[in-house]
């Protein structure tokens, strides 16, 4: 049986992180992620002490924790009302509120919202979803659930991840067609003057996420003749990608950029266990964040 929600209070306790990723000063990285240590996936904080925080406490999955601009607030993904759906929640734990409400898909399909992106401004959610295409479209959204607006329309192909520039003028995007490799995009807020930045056979590129400068996105990239799936960057307006980790044992998913640009956090599947990362942003220094003893996805460093 499905319980409600149960928001962190104070009564619930911290635990002690294993490996502390350290800033300069000697504090550790604080940032937001998905864990199952506590038997199905929920959202965790990691603490500026290096104790971790949960901040969803159920029997539902709980995932894709994404900071807004200033700090003081998590939207992720959740199934508790029986649908994948987008909610923003305190950065304590408290002041729940449902952004996505999605009834029914056009072909009956169990509905999908995923991959909540903030605006710049905090006011915004971009995000994925299947509620009008089977396949899925980009959609924007008020963080308070208002003004909902379909961005992208393409049959047959499922445009996903969107991630937004940090002066708020584009949004860069994955489409995916059903037959060839996925290419990332570019386009306006609004869903206008769409151009492709990778055009890359036998590759598929996807989450990509935007330098704190704007200058350079980093992004997953999965090798289909190699069997590999490693991290990249590139120029922000498209050119030759730069690995930036190539681990041959492991998959590396989903990176995101410290504030001051000088690293990206992500995870890594090595076909046990999912574990959180950090590497410099030229390649260098590769450290895990969590310690393996359950699956650790979605790192968000806080802005």
């Amino acid at each position: 049986m499905r319980r409600s929600l149960v928001v962190l209070a104070s009564a619930l306790g911290v635990v002690p992180l294993l490996t502390v990723p350290a800033q300069a000063g000697g504090e550790a990285l604080p940032f937001v992620f998905s864990s199952d240590r506590d038997g199905d996936a929920e959202v965790y904080r990691l603490l500026a002490d290096g104790r971790i925080r949960q901040l969803t406490h159920n029997d539902v999955e709980d995932d894709q924790p994404v900071w807004s601009p200033d700090g003081r607030r998590i939207a992720f993904v959740s199934t508790r009302d029986g649908n994948a759906e987008v909610f923003v929640v305190d950065a304590d734990g408290s002041d729940l509120v449902q952004v996505t409400d999605t009834a029914t898909t056009p072909d009956g399909a169990e509905v999908r919202n995923d991959s909540p992106a903030w605006s710049p401004d905090g006011r915004t959610l971009a995000f994925t979803s299947n509620r009008d295409d089977p396949e899925g479209e980009v959609y924007r959204v008020a963080a308070d659930g208002t003004r909902l607006q379909r961005l992208t329309t393409n049959p047959f192909v499922t445009d996903n991840a969107p991630a937004w520039s940090p002066d708020g003028r584009y949004l860069v995007y994955a489409v995916m067609p059903p037959a060839d490799d996925a290419d990332l995009h570019r386009m306006r807020p609004d869903g206008s003057r769409i151009r492709q930045l990778t055009d890359t056979p036998d590759v598929d590129e996807s989450t990509p996420e935007y330098s704190p400068d704007g200058r350079t996105i980093a992004f997953s990239r999965f090798d289909l003749l190699a069997d590999e799936r490693d991290l990249a960057t590139m120029r922000a307006t498209g050119g030759p990608a730069r690995p930036l980790t190539g681990e041959p044992d492991r998959d590396d998913w989903y990176p995101r950029w410290t504030a001051d640009g000088r690293q990206v956090a992500f995870w890594a599947h090595d076909g046990a266990r999912s574990t959180t990362w950090l590497v410099d942003r030229d390649g260098t220094d590769v450290r895990q964040l969590t310690p393996g003893t359950a699956d650790d996805t979605f790192p968000d460093p806080r802005p």
